[in-house]
């Protein structure tokens, strides 16, 4: 089982130089899985970016739309419910 995480998912999406290697990584899986939070990190990343001028607004939004398919790397996500333990 692949759990996707933020990192991973910004840099597919984003087609940076690293999405090679987690697409590798993600080969031959069936189905991908992720926090349920994962979507509030990547949206938090991609503002981020924006704000940095990493990337331009029109960028994100294809990123967003792209990631809201719940697909990467030709892979489906599923996603997992974490519960959080308060201190």
């Amino acid at each position: 089982m692949i759990i996707v995480d933020a990192s991973a998912a910004v840099a597919v999406i984003l087609a940076e130089p690293r999405s090679q290697a987690a697409c590798d990584a993600m080969t031959n899986e069936d189905l991908l899985h992720a926090p349920s939070f994962l979507i509030y990190e990547v949206t938090n990343a991609l503002a981020t970016s924006v704000r940095t001028d990493r990337i331009g607004e029109s960028q994100s939004r294809l990123a967003a739309a792209q990631f809201a398919a719940r697909r990467l790397c030709d892979s489906p996500i599923r996603s997992v419910r974490t519960d959080v333990d308060p201190l």
